[in-house]
C-alpha cells in the first residue's frame, strides 16, 4: 500500500511547492510527477538537486524512444526522470487567415502578418511557461516582444477547439496542446499545424527520491513501464518515451529548450520576465 495525492491540473502546483518546501527531507513524497517547468525548474528545486542531491533518475531507462533521437531529451545529469511529453502544436482557422499563408513554423507564427492574431493559452500554465521558455531558448527577447505583439487573446485549449464559433475576436491561430485537436468538431474549419520544425515539448517529469527503498522502485518501475507507456500513447495522444512504445508519430519534429538552456538559467525569472512582455499588450 501507498499513499497518494493527484489532483487535476487545473489546480495549478502551488499545492506541490508546499511539499518541495518543507525543511524536513522525510516529509517530502518519494516521488512527484507533473509537467511543465513552473514547479521542477523553480529555485526551491534548485537547491534541492544541487545541494542536497534529493532526487536522481531510478528509471533505468538508458535510450529514449527514437521519435526522440536528436534533441537530448534524457537529463544527462541524471537529476529529472521523464516519462512522456505534451506537445504543442498550431490549430489554424483558415477562414480567418484572410488570404495569409498558414504558418508552417514557430518563425512564421511571430511575423509582423499575424499581428493580433494568436490565441495563447495563458491559463493553462504548464502548457503556457513550455511556450514561452522554448521560444525564448530560440528567439530571446526578441520573438516573445513578436509573439506579444500577435497575441490576440488567452483562451482555455477546451475554448480553443470552438474558436471558430466566438463572435469578436476570432484568433486565426491558436497555440494547443496536441491531445485537444483530437477533439475537434466535425466540418470545422479550423485544422491541426504540427510545425515544420517540431511541435513544442512540455516533458511529464518524475522526481524520484533518491534513496534505495524495494517499495519505491516498485512504483518507479510502473510508471517507466511499457504498460504506462501504452496508457499514455493509447489513452491520451502523449508520445511516451519508453523505447518500445508505438507513439504513431512518424516523421514528426519536436522542439525544446535542452538541458543547457534549463540548466544555466533562472527559469522563474524566465517565466516571469517573458510575462511581463506579454502583459504590457494585453
Amino acid at each position: 500500500s501507498f499513499n497518494y495525492d493527484l489532483k487535476s491540473a487545473s489546480f495549478g502546483s502551488e499545492w506541490m511547492m508546499e511539499y518541495l518546501n518543507s525543511n524536513d527531507d522525510e516529509k517530502i513524497p518519494d516521488i512527484f510527477l507533473s509537467t511543465g517547468f513552473e514547479l521542477f525548474f523553480s529555485n526551491t528545486m534548485a537547491e534541492k538537486l544541487s545541494q542536497k542531491k534529493l532526487f536522481k533518475d531510478t528509471t533505468g531507462l538508458e535510450k529514449y524512444n527514437k521519435i526522440f533521437d536528436g534533441i537530448n531529451l534524457k537529463d544527462p545529469n541524471g537529476n529529472y526522470a521523464m516519462i512522456g511529453v505534451v506537445p504543442a502544436v498550431m490549430l489554424v482557422n483558415e477562414e480567418e487567415l484572410n488570404g495569409r499563408k498558414s504558418p508552417k513554423t514557430w518563425e512564421d507564427l511571430l511575423k509582423p502578418e499575424f499581428e493580433k492574431s494568436v490565441s495563447i493559452p495563458m491559463g493553462d500554465l504548464d502548457l503556457y511557461n513550455a511556450v514561452i521558455v522554448t521560444l525564448h531558448s530560440k528567439f530571446g527577447d526578441e520573438g516573445i516582444k513578436a509573439l506579444s505583439r500577435n497575441f490576440l487573446d488567452s483562451l482555455h485549449p477546451s475554448q480553443m477547439i470552438k474558436a471558430d464559433k466566438l463572435k469578436v475576436k476570432k484568433p486565426a491561430v491558436t497555440i494547443t496542446p496536441y491531445f485537444f485537436t483530437k477533439m475537434l468538431p466535425q466540418n470545422s474549419p479550423m485544422v491541426m499545424n504540427w510545425p515544420e520544425d517540431g511541435a513544442i515539448l512540455s516533458p511529464i517529469f518524475m522526481l524520484i527520491k533518491n534513496k534505495k527503498d524495494e517499495n519505491l522502485e516498485k512504483i518507479t518501475d510502473f510508471f517507466a513501464s511499457k504498460k504506462m507507456a501504452d496508457i499514455l500513447t493509447k489513452q491520451g495522444y502523449f508520445p511516451s518515451i519508453h523505447p518500445e512504445a508505438e507513439n504513431n508519430l512518424k516523421d514528426k519534429k519536436f522542439i525544446w529548450a535542452g538541458w543547457d538552456y534549463l540548466y544555466e538559467n533562472n527559469i522563474d525569472d524566465i517565466i516571469n520576465h517573458c510575462t511581463k512582455i506579454l502583459n504590457e499588450n494585453i
